[in-house]
């Protein structure tokens, strides 16, 4: 392996087959694209170097091969792509970045950014893009309140997500409605489309027309936090809602025609290292089908009703009344939201929403760190 002896006192090793595999000579790697040109099956597992020295005044690393094949790298390029366990968790924490998790009470300020900055200043919109990915939840205040602003803001960031609802969807009370949203009662804490694999992950909703009497208030709670909550205070509860799979669907007509969307996966779903990366919770779409042995059934239940009352405990869910001209932004995989019930007649609260992948937005966030804060963009050639 190759030792490189940083100033500040940091060292690296970097293995000799992963610098020969990452060559950046014009054989090896084409510089327009980003791409490698090489072949996997002609890896030279066994890459020795014959010489290694600092040029460029310090700033390239020519390394020839046995082969005598020759490789330079950016001193810069090479610090970024430590493979030691500081230089690792480094860019993990600029991969994703950090999820902070809150509660009612330690979110009182919440973030808030304007509508206006957001889609005028490259700035203000990483700033945005940061915190939404970071708390989960941010306020646009001041757009207009007319339709098409949330598509608007959407595309300020890459394209909407379309549903079987469409590409974006109003929300009013209405007869003979395909969703309960469209109903003007209390919508229960919910996370969207708990049936699509792979979901939206991220969801923008604008208060265009507000009900003026008592009720129509917005609910939002940090779903992962609350679950890691359960976990501590009755692990048992928590393994089963990790562990029991549940059908989720939705059947229906709407914009596109007839959809039956299927899938089947627990309320909290997490990774090979126990992080929970998605909250399912939608009590309208949970299937009547359950695929569970039924001694295990009324554990079950009453773990999710535990992790419900938890989730709607004030010390956990914001509530508050938008206003006209606000939109509320959040991650759809962790973040649960719901509405007390209104009793309006039709139109008196109109609300349009739209989704994005958290692939495009995180592409976004990657992108606008280049030109502007580059010290803590993820790449460098």
């Amino acid at each position: 392996m190759l030792k490189v002896c940083w100033e500040g006192g940091k060292e690296e090793v970097y293995p000799y087959v992963w610098l020969k595999d990452n060559c950046r000579c014009p054989s090896c790697y084409h510089k327009v694209s980003h791409s490698r040109l090489t072949f996997i099956e002609e890896t030279d597992l066994k890459a020795e170097p014959i010489s290694v020295q600092v040029i460029e005044g310090g700033q390239q690393v020519e390394v020839v091969w046995q082969d005598v094949h020759h490789s330079t790298y950016g001193t810069e390029w090479l610090d970024s792509r430590g493979f030691s366990e500081e230089s690792r968790q480094a860019r993990d924490s600029r991969y994703r970045l950090e999820r902070k998790f809150w509660g009612s009470e330690s979110l009182d300020d919440y973030p808030e950014v304007s509508f206006k900055e957001v889609i005028t200043d490259d700035v203000a919109l990483l700033e945005w893009l940061r915190q939404l990915e970071v708390y989960g939840f941010v306020k646009v205040k001041d757009a207009p309140a007319e339709i098409g602003q949330v598509r608007l803001l959407a595309e300020r960031i890459a394209f909407i997500r379309k549903t079987h609802y469409g590409e974006d969807f109003t929300v009013q009370a209405k007869p003979d409605p395909s969703n309960v949203a469209y109903l003007n009662g209390p919508l229960q804490l919910h996370a969207d489309l708990p049936y699509y694999e792979y979901k939206p992950g991220v969801q923008f909703i604008h208060c265009i027309t507000q009900y003026e009497g008592v009720g129509g208030d917005s609910q939002i709670t940090d779903a992962i936090h609350v679950a890691r909550q359960l976990q501590k205070e009755c692990p048992e509860h928590y393994r089963l809602l990790t562990d029991t799979p549940v059908d989720w669907f939705d059947i229906g007509t709407d914009e596109t025609g007839e959809f039956y969307k299927l899938l089947r996966l627990p309320v909290i779903c997490t990774d090979k290292n126990g992080q929970i990366r998605r909250i399912n919770m939608s009590q309208p779409q949970r299937d009547s089908h359950f695929s569970v042995p039924p001694g295990e059934v009324t554990a079950w239940y009453a773990a999710l009703v535990a992790y419900y009352r938890l989730l709607s405990d004030p010390k956990y869910c914001l509530q508050f009344k938008m206003t006209p001209g606000t939109i509320i932004t959040f991650d759809n995989l962790r973040i649960v939201h719901g509405r007390t019930g209104y009793f309006s007649g039709p139109g008196e609260r109109h609300v349009q929403g739209c989704y994005l992948d958290w692939d495009e937005v995180r592409s976004r966030r990657r992108v606008l760190e280049t030109k502007i804060d580059p010290y803590r963009s993820l790449y460098n050639q």
